[in-house]
């Protein structure tokens, strides 16, 4: 990642973090593609609909054009909440399947702000890889 990527997503783990430890492996983690994608992770939000309101995703990564990543995030919440309203199904629902997708857990910082700062390119490969394993 370039200098303002890794202070972004540095300012965002750092949040949810008591040692420095914890703040570099999450982020060490996030760099390397999961290799495995436990789904029983989402049983308890897991929906049919699932692999539909991602695939509604996936085609609207990389439309916002925020001056930073805080309002990138933002944009994608509302398409989130839209998309999950025409399915009508809740934003956990693929905010949870973004999170496991692209960082290979269901915890982490906010999904929509990860995206803002990662490559996009890179999200958009994870999130196909997601889909494929949910079908």
């Amino acid at each position: 990642w370039g200098k303002d990527a890794l202070l972004g997503l540095l300012a965002l783990y750092k949040e949810r973090a008591s040692r420095l430890s914890i703040v570099t492996d999450a982020i060490e983690k996030l760099a390397k593609d999961p290799q495995i994608l436990d789904l029983e992770l989402l049983s308890k939000w897991r929906c049919e609909q699932m692999p539909l309101v991602l695939e509604d995703f996936l085609l609207v990564l990389g439309k916002p054009c925020g001056k930073n990543y805080k309002e990138i995030a933002s944009e994608y919440f509302v398409l989130a909440k839209e998309i999950c309203g025409k399915h009508e199904v809740k934003v956990v629902v693929l905010a949870q399947a973004l999170r496991l997708g692209i960082t290979g857990s269901v915890q982490s910082p906010g999904i929509f702000e990860l995206i803002s700062i990662l490559n996009i390119d890179n999200v958009k490969s994870r999130v196909e890889k997601m889909i494929k394993n949910l079908k």
